[in-house]
């Protein structure tokens, strides 16, 4: 939620290099939350073995 305020204050403001960061720094913490969390690193080997 406080993402969206952030996205659409920053847009009203004008200031499109920090939705573009805040955006990116979003993205790059939802994927790496799969992999930094407890037993997340075995699951996603595994499922590349299984592949």
């Amino acid at each position: 939620m406080l993402l969206a305020i952030q996205l659409l204050f920053g847009v009203i403001q004008g200031q499109f290099g920090t939705v573009v960061a805040d955006l990116s720094g979003f993205a790059a913490g939802f994927i790496l939350s799969f992999v930094l969390a407890p037993g997340g690193w075995q699951r996603l080997l595994a499922k590349l073995r299984a592949r």
